[in-house]
């Protein structure tokens, strides 16, 4: 079944983390309403839509597959993370692109959402780091929320269709198409799904 909200993305961890003892806290995607620190929003140039996702649900420290749900994994605090994931030594800023916010993380690459003062605030980015010299950013989803939607079904379509290329990116396809992802974005989360189902 594909997950099409982020309560069925919150129920699928729960699930998850009860199958898996001693690890549940990193798949715990609850809801806890907080209210970041308006310095830091205001400093980093958080967009809305991201904002309305950190602070309806404790996404510190939590992960769906390969991807963490916050920038520096050795924080606090969602501000501390936030504030180490962006700092004058980080990578989204040895980039060089100033209207990129790292939110996330997957291995060592950044997640970066677009600034709210952007051209396209909230879009979602994967700034790739460790495939050769030359670093590349991939558009790879519409705002924060689909892309922890998306990232919840890859996750969950790498257990249901293990073994199952076809079947498994057909699957990701149709999340991408509910998602409406446009192209770029869509080849990105088929290529996940390769790598999750080989």
């Amino acid at each position: 079944m594909i997950l099409t909200s982020i309560a069925e993305v919150r129920n699928y961890m729960l699930e998850l983390s009860r199958n898996l003892p001693g690890s549940g806290e990193r798949f715990s995607l609850v809801a806890n309403r907080t209210e970041l620190l308006s310095e830091v929003v205001q400093e980093l140039k958080l967009p809305s839509k991201y904002l309305s996702i950190a602070q309806k649900n404790r996404i510190l420290g939590i992960s769906i597959g390969f991807f963490d749900l916050s920038p520096s994994l050795s924080s606090n605090s969602l501000e501390d993370s936030l504030l180490d994931g962006n700092g004058s030594d980080s990578l989204v800023k040895m980039f060089g692109d100033n209207s990129l916010v790292a939110v996330a993380c997957c291995e060592s690459n950044p997640i970066c959402v677009a600034s709210s003062v952007s051209d396209h605030p909230d879009v979602v980015y994967f700034l790739d780091t460790m495939s050769g010299p030359q670093w590349n950013v991939c558009e790879i989803a519409d705002d924060f929320e689909k892309f922890i939607l998306l990232a919840a079904n890859l996750h969950q379509i790498s257990f249901d269709f293990e073994g199952d290329l076809v079947g498994g990116r057909d699957e990701m396809a149709k999340c991408c198409v509910l998602n409406s992802c446009s192209p770029k974005q869509a080849a990105f989360w088929d290529q996940q799904a390769v790598m999750m189902l080989a």
